[in-house]
């Protein structure tokens, strides 16, 4: 009993969020508000939760948006996440990110079931996939879009609904190939016999 309590006692952040599968980059573009790569340059903690939850206020440089509008002078944003216990990303200042962010009013937050993620380990050519798609939405003239509006739980609700799916079309194409080769296999031992039967 007595190594239980020491065990709670000394025991590190655990992160009430799972996420069994992250969604694509393409996925979490579609889905996003905002996608850019910053710099996280402040953090504040103030609590001001409805249930005294520590809520952290990140201000970020912008360095290269690949979703949404930059406009001149305004190179700089807000994100809010909740403590460790919530799905919100948490930043390290003085760390330049890949961020996908989503509005929630007037501010906006960022799930760890995203592809948020430190800029040095995010491929480059999903990089270079991001700009085509800021390229081809700037110079898109299609219909109008009319955005849902969701909460932040709800988002990450569905972030992770989408990281399953994605997880298990992938599984689905797995199996669909090892049936495929199987059978391929029977077929040719099969007729193998059968020549060799003839003879």
């Amino acid at each position: 009993m007595k190594y239980f309590i020491l065990f709670l006692l000394f025991s590190g952040k655990v992160l009430a969020c799972s996420c069994t599968e992250i969604p694509s980059y393409t996925t979490n573009w579609n889905y996003a508000d905002q996608v850019f790569s910053a710099l996280i340059v402040k953090k504040e903690t103030k609590i001001y939760g409805l249930y005294g939850e520590k809520i952290n206020s990140y201000t970020c440089k912008i360095l290269n948006s690949y979703k949404g509008e930059l406009l001149p002078n305004q190179n700089y944003r807000t994100l809010l996440g909740k403590d460790a216990a919530s799905c919100d990303f948490e930043f390290k200042v003085g760390k330049t990110y890949l961020i996908f962010a989503n509005e929630n009013g007037l501010s906006l937050y960022c799930s760890v079931c995203s592809r948020t993620s430190l800029l040095e380990n995010v491929p480059k050519d999903s990089l270079n996939i991001l700009t085509e798609y800021y390229q081809k939405s700037q110079s898109d003239t299609g219909p109008l879009v009319i955005k849902r509006l969701e909460s932040n739980t709800a988002h990450q609700v569905r972030l992770a609904t989408l990281g399953y799916k994605e997880a298990l079309n992938r599984k689905n194409r797995i199996i669909y190939g090892l049936l495929i080769g199987i059978a391929v296999f029977i077929i040719v031992i099969g007729s193998y016999l059968l020549i060799k039967r003839k003879k």
